[in-house]
């Protein structure tokens, strides 16, 4: 039995015979401000429901767990005891988008006949459940989990995604998180064409009429399988969840045209999703909230309720960028050697971070012979020595199958030659056996102090929390699918401001210096471009949160354009505060991340561009200089072209920016400090100081 004070046992017992009695009983846990709140009903089954300002936001629905020779906890149910208690004090937060983050929360533990309980949690940022068992111990097997979305009355649309699967068709969970998340109605998520017989993964962002935004995603996802949804066509405006099962057999593939054992592919299942720990806790299904889509880049809830660090010491743990190799094609010039992967371009890599004060290189997919970590076409040892010396970290990509069965081996070689990370690719899947080997992966590069970037992975689920030397997670459709596919990716690159950055770091590849309009653009993989303006790329820098940035394009290009990659370089990779400034969602985001006394204040818009009124409110008192990237005048028929120049910035006055379709602004601010003189002559909000204009052709 979970423990619980005599005064909680004689209280729950109380209800608990009000329940064999057939009386409704519910329970709750209301955040401390009052704002949000989670019930917990237990009859006729066990279900939940999630409020908001006093608004039900999803509707009642079913949970269960269902386990191997105990049937489904849950259906029926009864309670024995009852515990809730508060949570306060503040969290330091150095390998994020905050300094630190309020841990002030309201629980309440639900505990069952039969040793196991459902546990709330309600915070000023949003509310989660979770199942919780206590079966002594050896192991279990979950056959399966149900919750279900059901989209109260008051939801107007949802921003969802689909499982992006090209290379596996028929099999829904076999994919990396690659989607392009779609505006819909509550119930037609799955209308668009070609979303049939595939799954919805989280986040899933439900928008209000009252403008209150929810997004369902998961934290604390341990040893268990990631939840998705499919329609069932028997729940109107809901999603029923859905998990892949535990596979009993699995193989190895290439990856599109690079040949080798790159990619884990799951064939054969068993017939349960997870066999694990007898007594447990299970992942938080979470909800996180915010007053309006603007302020949801600022929610700490997945973060805030994922397990506590499991590292002793994190100071050696490094954030920083890291330029590659892979999207841009080794496209360099203006040398007397042949770029390619050889010892000699990824000098000439080293040299460029060296030059721009980039903390890291990584050696990307073709470094060694058939993808094998142990047969190198490249001098490793020595351009490893060589960054050193620059002051250069050096990861190295990986594909997970060439770590299975061998983890230690491969990430022992690595520490011995001073590699500093291992990029790892071709974790295609969900399943638990590949859930608990990222866990594995994550314990092990600590104990070699390797930083990690889990690459053709689902989104994070507090994992960064736990293990914070894994730095960042893909799981987006980033600008790197520009290198084969036609899409709108200034859309995507606002919709993902509020559905996959609420799960945390998203590796997304910015910074395409080959900048096309959309009539201009179409895929090139060796030579790649990108179908936004020069300043969306730059913006999205500071925009999107990733302690380890990938620049994606080549250095030589860098190199011409120094005016716009110095400024991207400056850029930090964590932050001390972050704000979500405005957005509608749809049409535009802007967010301010503070880093000491400098902030960055970054807007991106879609492709049909707009003028917009920033608010300067997150600035404390006082002017501010502003160095200001922003669309040029004949952006339209050049999207390389753009204006620099210097403004002064007056807190809490209002900036209006005007985004070329598909563009972007973005600006590093400081306080102001003049002399009494130049006083005599200050600017105003927006008001240029000098203008510096280029087109580059």
């Amino acid at each position: 039995m979970f423990y619980v004070s005599r005064r909680f046992f004689i209280v729950a017992a109380s209800l608990a015979c009000g329940c064999a009695w057939g009386l409704p009983v519910s329970f709750s846990a209301t955040s401390p401000s009052g704002r949000n709140e989670i019930r917990l009903d237990t009859e006729p089954a066990l279900s939940y429901s999630v409020f908001a300002n006093g608004v039900e936001r999803f509707s009642k629905a079913q949970i269960f767990l269902r386990v191997k020779g105990r049937g489904d906890l849950g259906a029926p149910c009864r309670v024995v005891a009852v515990k809730k208690k508060s949570l306060s004090g503040r969290l330091k937060t150095p390998i994020y988008k905050k300094s630190s983050i309020d841990l002030a929360a309201n629980e309440t533990f639900v505990e069952f006949e039969g040793g196991w309980g459902v546990r709330l949690i309600a915070r000023d940022d949003g509310v989660a459940y979770r199942f919780e068992t206590q079966f002594g111990e050896g192991s279990v097997k979950v056959l399966g989990e149900r919750m279900v979305l059901t989209f109260a009355s008051s939801c107007k649309s949802v921003l969802s995604t689909v499982a992006y699967n090209e290379v596996y068709k028929g099999d829904p969970f076999q994919h990396s998180g690659e989607g392009i998340p779609v505006r819909t109605a509550p119930d037609a998520v799955f209308a668009p064409s070609g979303r049939k017989g595939k799954n919805v993964y989280s986040p899933i962002v439900a928008e209000y009429s009252d403008g209150v935004v929810v997004a369902v995603t998961e934290s604390d996802q341990r040893d268990f399988p990631t939840m998705e949804f499919v329609r069932d066509p028997a729940l109107p405006r809901s999603l029923r969840s859905s998990h892949q099962r535990v596979p009993s057999e699995t193989t190895t593939s290439d990856w599109h045209e690079n040949p080798g054992a790159i990619v884990r592919r799951a064939v054969k299942y068993h017939p349960w999703i997870a066999e694990t720990a007898a007594t447990r806790t299970y992942p938080w299904r979470a909800f996180a909230i915010a007053p309006r889509i603007a302020k949801l880049p600022e929610n700490d809830l997945v973060h805030a309720i994922a397990a506590p660090c499991a590292l002793k010491d994190v100071s050696w743990i490094k954030p920083g960028k890291m330029p590659a190799d892979w999207w841009n094609g080794f496209n360099i010039t203006g040398v007397d050697f042949r770029a390619g992967c050889n010892d000699r371009s990824y000098k000439y890599l080293i040299d460029f971070a060296g030059d721009f004060g980039l903390e890291y290189v990584v050696l990307d997919l073709g470094w060694s012979e058939g993808v094998d970590p142990m047969k190198p076409v490249v001098d490793v040892p020595h351009l490893v020595e060589y960054a050193a010396k620059r002051g250069v970290g050096v990861l190295i990509w990986t594909p997970l199958c060439q770590l299975q069965g061998r983890l230690r081996e491969v990430f022992a070689h690595y520490a011995k030659m001073n590699v500093k990370g291992v990029k790892v690719d071709g974790m295609d899947g969900n399943d638990q056996l590949l859930e608990r080997f990222a866990e594995e992966m994550a314990k092990v590069g600590a104990e070699y102090r390797l930083v990690l970037c889990y690459h053709g992975y689902h989104r994070p689920a507090g994992i960064y929390r736990t293990y914070p030397n894994v730095l960042t997670c893909e799981g987006v459709y980033g600008q790197e699918n520009l290198k084969w596919r036609v899409y709108d990716s200034a859309q995507n690159a606002v919709y993902n401001t509020y559905v996959r950055m609420t799960a945390g770091p998203l590796d997304y590849t910015p910074g395409g210096f080959r900048n096309c309009t959309a009539r201009e653009f179409h895929p090139y993989s060796s030579r790649p471009s990108v179908n936004s303006t020069r300043v969306h790329g730059m913006a999205l820098v500071p925009h999107y949160e990733n302690p380890l940035l990938r620049p994606c394009d080549s250095p030589s290009l860098y190199r011409k354009e120094s005016e716009c990659f110095s400024f991207m370089a400056k850029v930090p990779s964590t932050w001390d505060e972050t704000v979500g400034v405005a957005g509608d969602g749809e049409r535009f985001s802007a967010i301010a991340r503070r880093k000491g006394g400098v902030w960055y204040l970054s807007v991106i818009g879609n492709a049909k561009g707009g003028k917009y009124e920033i608010p300067l409110d997150f600035l404390n008192g006082g002017e501010w200089d502003a160095e200001v990237f922003a669309d040029g005048v004949n952006v339209d028929r050049d999207a390389t072209d753009y204006s620099h120049r210097r403004e002064v910035f007056k807190a809490g006055g209002r900036l209006v920016v005007s985004l070329a379709p598909s563009g972007g602004y973005v600006a590093r601010i400081e306080r102001r400090r003049v002399s009494a003189a130049a006083a005599r002559g200050r600017g105003t909000v927006g008001t240029a100081v000098r203008i510096h204009r280029i087109c580059v052709n």
